[in-house]
């Protein structure tokens, strides 16, 4: 198990685009995880763990990328279900949450993606910024989008503001 938790937080994301950084499941996962604990610092464990593990299965199936599940439903909805039988097989099962956490891991993993791509904008890739718009889109269409609104605006204008932490770093540095 150690073999493919490990082997697993290696997969490269975003393979199948144009990107000035690499990213890997351990970057996304671990992003995941701490915006769930941004949006609700009283979640569960088992919401943690599944953040933690959720894309650790693509070390066997690949990172299929979200605009062909989004075009293909159907596929997607395969691929889930060959996940689910691999992580059993494999010994990644993933722990059981409610239906409610389960709305608050898609965003999150939504939010990763999307913050992902706005970092690329910001470092001039705006091969990135179609897939932004479309990952937008599709989270302003969840269920629980009103409930974090407020929160996702705020993070996503801190990402968009610009060097701040740099700024205030100098200005702490030069005096």
């Amino acid at each position: 198990m150690i073999k493919e938790m490990r082997n697993g937080t290696a997969v490269k994301r975003f393979h199948t685009t144009t990107r000035i950084r690499e990213e890997t499941v351990g970057h996304h996962s671990c992003n995941v995880a701490l915006l769930i604990l941004r949006l609700e610092p009283e979640c569960s464990k088992q919401l943690l763990e599944l953040a933690l593990k959720h894309d650790l299965i693509e070390q066997y199936t690949g990172d299929l990328p979200a605009p062909f599940k989004w075009t293909f439903p159907d596929m997607a909805e395969k691929l889930s279900e060959c996940e689910t039988l691999t992580e059993g097989r494999v010994g990644l099962e993933l722990p059981i949450v409610s239906a409610d956490e389960l709305g608050l891991l898609k965003t999150a993993d939504t939010l990763d993606c999307m913050f992902s791509c706005l970092e690329e904008m910001r470092m001039g890739n705006q091969y990135a910024r179609e897939l932004y718009i479309r990952l937008m889109a599709r989270l302003q269409d969840t269920p629980n989008y009103g409930v974090y609104e407020s929160q996702i605006e705020t993070m996503i204008q801190e990402l968009r503001s610009g060097d701040q932490w740099s700024t205030e770093w100098q200005q702490t540095t030069s005096k």
